[in-house]
Protein backbone atom coordinates (compact mmCIF):
# COMPACT_ATOMS: atom_id res chain seq x y z
CA UNK A 1 0.00 0.00 0.00
CA UNK A 2 1.47 3.33 -1.05
CA UNK A 3 2.38 5.72 1.73
CA UNK A 4 2.96 9.46 1.95
CA UNK A 5 5.43 11.15 -0.39
CA UNK A 6 8.74 11.53 1.51
CA UNK A 7 9.86 14.53 -0.55
CA UNK A 8 6.63 16.37 0.23
CA UNK A 9 7.08 15.59 3.92
CA UNK A 10 10.63 16.96 3.94
CA UNK A 11 9.52 20.18 2.28
CA UNK A 12 7.27 20.81 5.29
CA UNK A 13 10.41 20.70 7.52
CA UNK A 14 8.74 18.71 10.32
CA UNK A 15 10.31 18.69 13.79
CA UNK A 16 12.81 21.42 12.86
CA UNK A 17 13.13 22.29 16.54
CA UNK A 18 14.25 18.73 17.36
CA UNK A 19 16.37 17.73 14.35
CA UNK A 20 16.94 18.95 10.80
CA UNK A 21 15.67 16.00 8.78
CA UNK A 22 17.32 15.65 5.37
CA UNK A 23 16.34 12.17 4.20
CA UNK A 24 13.33 9.85 4.57
CA UNK A 25 13.27 6.19 3.60
CA UNK A 26 10.07 4.09 3.82
CA UNK A 27 10.31 1.31 6.39
CA UNK A 28 7.52 -0.80 4.86
CA UNK A 29 8.60 -3.91 2.96
CA UNK A 30 6.74 -5.74 0.23
CA UNK A 31 4.54 -7.57 2.75
CA UNK A 32 3.71 -4.59 4.96
CA UNK A 33 0.07 -3.56 5.37
CA UNK A 34 0.77 0.16 5.38
CA UNK A 35 3.43 2.63 4.35
CA UNK A 36 3.17 5.23 7.07
CA UNK A 37 6.59 4.79 8.73
CA UNK A 38 9.94 6.21 7.61
CA UNK A 39 13.55 6.02 8.67
CA UNK A 40 14.42 9.72 9.10
CA UNK A 41 18.05 10.83 8.88
CA UNK A 42 19.11 14.17 10.34
CA UNK A 43 21.72 16.58 9.09
CA UNK A 44 23.57 16.13 12.38
CA UNK A 45 23.80 12.40 11.73
CA UNK A 46 21.07 11.11 14.03
CA UNK A 47 18.40 8.62 12.95
CA UNK A 48 14.74 8.58 13.92
CA UNK A 49 11.48 6.88 13.03
CA UNK A 50 8.85 9.18 11.58
CA UNK A 51 5.27 7.86 11.79
CA UNK A 52 2.54 9.44 9.64
CA UNK A 53 -0.83 8.77 11.32
CA UNK A 54 -4.25 8.93 9.67
CA UNK A 55 -5.21 11.99 11.71
CA UNK A 56 -3.96 14.28 14.46
CA UNK A 57 -6.41 12.63 16.87
CA UNK A 58 -4.93 9.21 16.12
CA UNK A 59 -1.41 10.58 16.64
CA UNK A 60 -2.40 11.98 20.05
CA UNK A 61 -3.95 8.64 20.98
CA UNK A 62 -0.83 6.67 20.05
CA UNK A 63 1.39 9.19 21.85
CA UNK A 64 -0.65 8.90 25.03
CA UNK A 65 -0.45 5.10 25.07
CA UNK A 66 3.27 5.02 24.27
CA UNK A 67 4.05 7.40 27.14
CA UNK A 68 2.06 5.21 29.52
CA UNK A 69 4.37 2.23 28.82
CA UNK A 70 7.80 3.73 28.11
CA UNK A 71 9.77 0.56 28.89
CA UNK A 72 7.97 -1.49 26.22
CA UNK A 73 7.83 1.01 23.35
CA UNK A 74 10.55 3.18 21.79
CA UNK A 75 10.76 6.70 23.19
CA UNK A 76 8.34 9.21 21.71
CA UNK A 77 10.31 12.40 21.07
CA UNK A 78 7.75 14.80 19.60
CA UNK A 79 4.38 15.18 17.87
CA UNK A 80 3.34 17.64 15.16
CA UNK A 81 -0.21 17.24 13.89
CA UNK A 82 -0.52 13.69 12.50
CA UNK A 83 3.27 13.14 12.65
CA UNK A 84 5.20 11.38 15.41
CA UNK A 85 8.98 11.48 15.82
CA UNK A 86 10.12 8.32 17.59
CA UNK A 87 13.40 6.86 18.80
CA UNK A 88 14.93 4.62 16.14
CA UNK A 89 16.01 1.51 17.98
CA UNK A 90 19.30 -0.20 17.28
CA UNK A 91 19.10 -3.84 18.21
CA UNK A 92 18.36 -7.34 17.02
CA UNK A 93 15.17 -7.80 14.98
CA UNK A 94 13.19 -10.87 15.98
CA UNK A 95 13.27 -13.16 12.93
CA UNK A 96 12.48 -16.46 14.65
CA UNK A 97 9.76 -17.26 17.19
CA UNK A 98 12.34 -19.04 19.32
CA UNK A 99 13.94 -15.68 20.06
CA UNK A 100 10.79 -14.69 21.95
CA UNK A 101 10.89 -17.71 24.25
CA UNK A 102 12.88 -16.12 27.10
CA UNK A 103 10.36 -13.24 27.18
CA UNK A 104 7.08 -15.13 27.76
CA UNK A 105 6.75 -13.90 31.34
CA UNK A 106 7.68 -10.31 30.39
CA UNK A 107 5.15 -10.33 27.55
CA UNK A 108 2.40 -11.43 29.90
CA UNK A 109 3.18 -8.51 32.21
CA UNK A 110 3.36 -6.09 29.26
CA UNK A 111 -0.07 -7.19 27.99
CA UNK A 112 -1.59 -6.67 31.44
CA UNK A 113 0.01 -3.21 31.67
CA UNK A 114 -1.35 -2.29 28.24
CA UNK A 115 -4.86 -3.44 29.18
CA UNK A 116 -4.68 -1.51 32.43
CA UNK A 117 -3.35 1.65 30.72
CA UNK A 118 -6.26 1.57 28.30
CA UNK A 119 -9.06 0.80 30.76
CA UNK A 120 -12.31 2.49 29.70
CA UNK A 121 -13.95 4.36 32.57
CA UNK A 122 -17.04 6.47 33.06
CA UNK A 123 -19.73 7.39 30.54
CA UNK A 124 -17.19 8.13 27.80
CA UNK A 125 -15.64 4.71 28.33
CA UNK A 126 -19.02 2.98 28.12
CA UNK A 127 -19.83 4.80 24.89
CA UNK A 128 -16.48 3.90 23.38
CA UNK A 129 -16.86 0.25 24.34
CA UNK A 130 -20.31 0.14 22.73
CA UNK A 131 -19.01 1.84 19.59
CA UNK A 132 -16.06 -0.54 19.31
CA UNK A 133 -18.27 -3.59 19.91
CA UNK A 134 -20.57 -2.45 17.10
CA UNK A 135 -17.60 -1.91 14.80
CA UNK A 136 -16.29 -5.41 15.58
CA UNK A 137 -19.68 -7.00 14.84
CA UNK A 138 -20.04 -5.13 11.54
CA UNK A 139 -16.52 -6.08 10.55
CA UNK A 140 -17.14 -9.73 11.44
CA UNK A 141 -20.27 -9.84 9.26
CA UNK A 142 -18.23 -8.50 6.33
CA UNK A 143 -15.56 -11.14 6.90
CA UNK A 144 -18.17 -13.91 7.03
CA UNK A 145 -19.71 -12.72 3.75
CA UNK A 146 -16.29 -12.94 2.17
CA UNK A 147 -15.74 -16.46 3.54
CA UNK A 148 -19.19 -17.53 2.37
CA UNK A 149 -18.27 -16.79 -1.24
CA UNK A 150 -15.45 -19.35 -1.14
CA UNK A 151 -16.75 -21.91 1.39
CA UNK A 152 -20.43 -21.56 2.40
CA UNK A 153 -20.35 -24.56 4.77
CA UNK A 154 -17.29 -23.31 6.65
CA UNK A 155 -18.80 -19.83 6.88
CA UNK A 156 -22.01 -21.24 8.39
CA UNK A 157 -20.08 -23.30 10.94
CA UNK A 158 -17.91 -20.32 11.83
CA UNK A 159 -20.91 -18.06 12.36
CA UNK A 160 -22.67 -20.67 14.49
CA UNK A 161 -19.65 -21.17 16.76
CA UNK A 162 -19.13 -17.40 16.99
CA UNK A 163 -22.74 -16.92 18.16
CA UNK A 164 -22.25 -19.55 20.85
CA UNK A 165 -19.08 -17.93 22.17
CA UNK A 166 -20.54 -14.44 21.83
CA UNK A 167 -23.46 -15.40 24.06
CA UNK A 168 -20.99 -16.67 26.67
CA UNK A 169 -18.30 -13.98 26.53
CA UNK A 170 -19.78 -10.97 24.74
CA UNK A 171 -17.30 -8.65 23.01
CA UNK A 172 -15.07 -7.16 25.72
CA UNK A 173 -13.03 -4.20 24.45
CA UNK A 174 -9.48 -3.39 25.51
CA UNK A 175 -6.42 -1.54 24.33
CA UNK A 176 -4.61 -4.18 22.28
CA UNK A 177 -1.53 -4.92 20.20
CA UNK A 178 -3.44 -5.77 17.05
CA UNK A 179 -0.40 -6.96 15.11
CA UNK A 180 1.73 -8.97 17.52
CA UNK A 181 3.81 -11.00 15.09
CA UNK A 182 7.56 -11.51 15.43
CA UNK A 183 8.59 -8.80 12.96
CA UNK A 184 7.07 -6.13 15.22
CA UNK A 185 9.37 -6.97 18.14
CA UNK A 186 13.00 -6.07 18.66
CA UNK A 187 15.59 -6.95 21.28
CA UNK A 188 17.42 -3.73 22.09
CA UNK A 189 21.09 -3.37 23.02
CA UNK A 190 20.31 -3.84 26.71
CA UNK A 191 18.63 -7.19 25.99
CA UNK A 192 15.12 -5.87 26.62
CA UNK A 193 12.20 -6.76 24.37
CA UNK A 194 10.49 -3.78 22.70
CA UNK A 195 7.41 -3.47 20.50
CA UNK A 196 8.11 -1.30 17.45
CA UNK A 197 4.78 -1.11 15.59
CA UNK A 198 3.06 1.63 17.57
CA UNK A 199 0.33 1.95 14.91
CA UNK A 200 -0.89 -1.53 15.92
CA UNK A 201 -1.82 -0.21 19.37
CA UNK A 202 -5.60 0.35 19.30
CA UNK A 203 -8.88 -0.65 20.92
CA UNK A 204 -10.15 -4.05 19.84
CA UNK A 205 -11.60 -7.26 21.23
CA UNK A 206 -9.58 -8.15 24.33
CA UNK A 207 -6.98 -10.80 23.58
CA UNK A 208 -7.34 -10.55 19.79
CA UNK A 209 -3.57 -10.34 19.28
CA UNK A 210 -2.68 -13.37 21.37
CA UNK A 211 -3.42 -15.87 18.61
CA UNK A 212 -0.31 -14.77 16.76
CA UNK A 213 1.76 -14.45 19.88
CA UNK A 214 0.99 -17.56 21.91
CA UNK A 215 0.50 -21.16 20.93
CA UNK A 216 -2.71 -22.00 22.80
CA UNK A 217 -1.98 -25.27 24.64
CA UNK A 218 -5.66 -26.14 24.41
CA UNK A 219 -5.45 -26.29 20.63
CA UNK A 220 -2.20 -28.23 20.33
CA UNK A 221 -1.57 -30.10 23.60
CA UNK A 222 1.41 -32.25 24.44
CA UNK A 223 4.38 -29.92 23.88
CA UNK A 224 6.26 -29.10 27.11
CA UNK A 225 7.58 -25.82 25.70
CA UNK A 226 4.13 -24.66 24.70
CA UNK A 227 2.70 -25.66 28.05
CA UNK A 228 5.40 -23.80 29.94
CA UNK A 229 5.20 -20.70 27.76
CA UNK A 230 1.46 -20.43 28.31
CA UNK A 231 1.78 -20.64 32.08
CA UNK A 232 4.73 -18.22 32.05
CA UNK A 233 2.65 -15.70 30.12
CA UNK A 234 -0.25 -16.06 32.58
CA UNK A 235 2.10 -15.68 35.55
CA UNK A 236 3.46 -12.46 34.09
CA UNK A 237 -0.03 -11.20 33.29
CA UNK A 238 -1.29 -11.85 36.81
CA UNK A 239 1.41 -9.55 38.25
CA UNK A 240 -0.62 -6.58 36.99
CA UNK A 241 -4.04 -7.99 36.10
CA UNK A 242 -6.43 -10.91 36.35
CA UNK A 243 -5.50 -13.66 33.88
CA UNK A 244 -8.61 -15.68 34.66
CA UNK A 245 -10.34 -14.68 31.42
CA UNK A 246 -7.64 -16.49 29.40
CA UNK A 247 -9.52 -19.78 29.31
CA UNK A 248 -9.01 -22.14 26.35
CA UNK A 249 -12.53 -21.36 25.10
CA UNK A 250 -12.03 -17.61 25.24
CA UNK A 251 -8.66 -17.85 23.49
CA UNK A 252 -10.24 -20.00 20.78
CA UNK A 253 -12.97 -17.36 20.40
CA UNK A 254 -10.37 -14.59 19.96
CA UNK A 255 -8.38 -16.74 17.54
CA UNK A 256 -11.51 -17.37 15.45
CA UNK A 257 -12.03 -13.62 15.15
CA UNK A 258 -8.40 -13.16 14.20
CA UNK A 259 -8.45 -15.91 11.60
CA UNK A 260 -11.54 -14.72 9.73
CA UNK A 261 -10.09 -11.19 9.68
CA UNK A 262 -6.76 -12.43 8.34
CA UNK A 263 -8.35 -14.68 5.71
CA UNK A 264 -10.55 -11.85 4.44
CA UNK A 265 -7.62 -9.42 4.32
CA UNK A 266 -5.36 -11.77 2.38
CA UNK A 267 -8.12 -12.56 -0.11
CA UNK A 268 -8.96 -8.89 -0.60
CA UNK A 269 -5.39 -7.68 -1.02
CA UNK A 270 -3.96 -10.81 -2.66
CA UNK A 271 -1.13 -10.59 -0.17
CA UNK A 272 0.52 -13.80 1.09
CA UNK A 273 -2.19 -15.94 -0.47
CA UNK A 274 -0.02 -19.00 0.15
CA UNK A 275 -0.93 -18.73 3.85
CA UNK A 276 -4.70 -18.68 3.33
CA UNK A 277 -4.97 -22.47 3.02
CA UNK A 278 -3.05 -22.88 6.30
CA UNK A 279 -5.38 -20.46 8.06
CA UNK A 280 -8.47 -22.14 6.60
CA UNK A 281 -7.19 -25.48 7.90
CA UNK A 282 -6.61 -23.96 11.34
CA UNK A 283 -10.12 -22.50 11.32
CA UNK A 284 -11.59 -25.93 10.49
CA UNK A 285 -9.57 -27.46 13.33
CA UNK A 286 -10.77 -24.74 15.68
CA UNK A 287 -14.38 -25.58 14.83
CA UNK A 288 -13.95 -29.20 15.84
CA UNK A 289 -16.28 -30.89 18.33
CA UNK A 290 -14.72 -29.23 21.38
CA UNK A 291 -11.88 -27.08 22.59
CA UNK A 292 -9.36 -29.31 24.33
CA UNK A 293 -8.32 -28.41 27.85
CA UNK A 294 -4.73 -27.23 28.44
CA UNK A 295 -2.22 -30.01 29.11
CA UNK A 296 -1.51 -30.75 32.75
CA UNK A 297 1.88 -31.20 34.38
CA UNK A 298 1.44 -34.97 34.10
CA UNK A 299 1.27 -34.62 30.31
CA UNK A 300 4.88 -33.46 30.05
CA UNK A 301 8.12 -35.16 30.88
CA UNK A 302 9.66 -32.35 32.94
CA UNK A 303 7.76 -31.14 35.99
CA UNK A 304 7.06 -27.41 35.89
CA UNK A 305 8.66 -25.19 38.52
CA UNK A 306 5.82 -22.95 39.63
CA UNK A 307 2.05 -22.79 39.65
CA UNK A 308 0.08 -20.68 37.18
CA UNK A 309 -2.24 -17.97 38.46
CA UNK A 310 -5.46 -19.88 37.85
CA UNK A 311 -4.60 -22.76 40.15
CA UNK A 312 -3.85 -25.40 37.52
CA UNK A 313 -0.62 -27.37 37.62
CA UNK A 314 2.21 -25.04 36.79
CA UNK A 315 4.74 -24.42 34.11
CA UNK A 316 8.19 -22.92 33.98
CA UNK A 317 9.04 -19.82 32.07
CA UNK A 318 9.21 -21.05 28.53
CA UNK A 319 8.72 -19.80 25.03
CA UNK A 320 6.44 -18.49 22.41
CA UNK A 321 5.63 -20.26 19.22
CA UNK A 322 3.56 -19.38 16.18
CA UNK A 323 0.34 -21.41 16.06
CA UNK A 324 -0.05 -21.10 12.32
Amino acid sequence: MAGPDPDALLRERPFAGVARLVRLRPLADEEAHSGGAFLAEAEEGGRFKLRVCESEMRAREIASHMRALPAFFPELLAQEGPLLLIEYLDGEPVVDRKQLRPFAHQLGRAYADIHRAGELRGAAGVLRALRESLRIRVQFRRHIRSLRRSDPELAARTRSRWKMWHREFGLPVALELRDAHKANFMIDRTGALRYVDEDGLMYAMRGIGLGKLLADPGARPGSPKRTFEWYAFCEGYSEAGDAGYLSPEYCAYARLMELVRSIEFKGRTEGRLYKVDEELDELRELLGPEVKRPPRAADVEVAPKSAPPNGQEGGERGGLDEPS
